[in-house]
């Protein structure tokens, strides 16, 4: 099963570098965004930089290490709009607890360097080949969802400072 966590840095025009210690890496796929034009066509046509994050592990590039699906809980926070044959993909996303703290900074860099202080946060586990977005939170208000297993696989979220 194939992981993705994907951040759009709205208006960022050149790419950032981390400048802490981490285990996550952050790799630039700004021109590989548009691959996923058909499925996130939203995300991609947005001016900003496109940031792919994960781990290496057997030479293999994969959020699957940072991220947890709880496959067990099913989520009660779908939203209306979006068809019941779709709800089955939208799965309570948990950043595990030892890269926590690094995807914490990695975001508030990230909004640091976007000048309209905006990101586009989607973690995608498959399949989850539809475009689903939801509204504006803040970082602060994102993990508190987050804690509250409200923070959804197969999801767009707008984050704004």
């Amino acid at each position: 099963m194939s992981y993705d966590l994907n951040i759009v840095v709205v208006g960022q025009e050149n790419p950032a570098s981390i400048s802490f210690e981490t285990g996550i890496e952050l790799l630039d796929e700004t021109k590989e965004a548009l691959r996923y034009h058909d499925i996130w066509g939203f995300m991609t046509a947005t001016h900003g930089m496109w940031y792919a994050l994960g781990t290496f592990n057997d030479g293999d590039f994969s959020a699957l290490y940072i991220l947890d699906p709880d496959f067990d809980t099913p989520s009660d926070v779908s939203p209306y709009w979006v068809s019941d044959n779709l709800k089955s993909n939208l799965v309570p996303l948990r950043v595990r607890s030892e890269y926590r703290q690094d995807l914490e900074k990695i975001l508030q860099i990230l909004m640091a360097r976007s000048p309209l202080k905006t990101l586009y946060f989607t973690a995608r586990v498959q399949p989850g080949d539809d475009e689903i977005v939801s509204g504006t939170l803040s970082l602060e208000q994102f993990w508190e969802l987050h804690d509250k297993k409200q923070i959804l696989f197969n999801v767009c979220y707008i984050l704004r400072d």
